[in-house]
């Protein structure tokens, strides 16, 4: 298997992503659920929080995709480098909200109708969203597994 097919496979394999930020000198990393589409990752995050104050004003990011490993030799994960962008498209939003939900089906007990108010797709009126769509476009990324070492994607 190539390592491009590899790294998909991960990322649709797992669920969550630790994200690392930078805004100021100070760096930050926070837990994301996302969906990926190719090597394209997608999350949700409210408007006001840190990672999205931090994006908008320094788009370069760092993703790790992990799970826990009692045994060291069997690690396996990601390691991504990339930009975020706030997708600001009510089309392209509403498409990664619904495949967020599919995803994550426990999203759906939770996320109503006054919810999903609460981004730009649905949004009414000229108020701001409270939540938005992240998108993260990779420009490098490595495939760890202890057993066979790294491979390295550049893009």
């Amino acid at each position: 298997m190539q390592t491009e097919e590899k790294i998909i496979q991960y990322l649709e394999e797992h669920y969550n992503a630790t994200i690392a930020t930078c805004s100021q000198n100070k760096p930050h990393a926070a837990t994301v659920s996302y969906i990926s589409q190719g090597l394209t990752i997608y999350f949700a995050a409210k408007a006001n929080s840190m990672k999205v104050r931090d994006i908008l004003a320094n788009p370069d990011v760092a993703l790790t995709v992990y799970k826990d490993y009692s045994d060291l030799l069997e690690t396996k994960g990601l390691e991504y480098i990339g930009r975020a962008e706030v997708i600001r498209d009510p089309t392209v939003t509403q498409r990664i909200i619904e495949l967020l939900m599919a995803k994550f089906p426990g999203y759906k007990t939770i996320i109503d109708e006054n919810m999903l108010d609460m981004f730009p797709s649905n949004r009414r009126g000229s108020q701001e969203p409270e939540f938005l769509i992240i998108m993260v476009n990779p420009e490098w990324v490595r495939y760890v597994d202890a057993k066979t070492g790294f491979e390295t994607l550049s893009i």
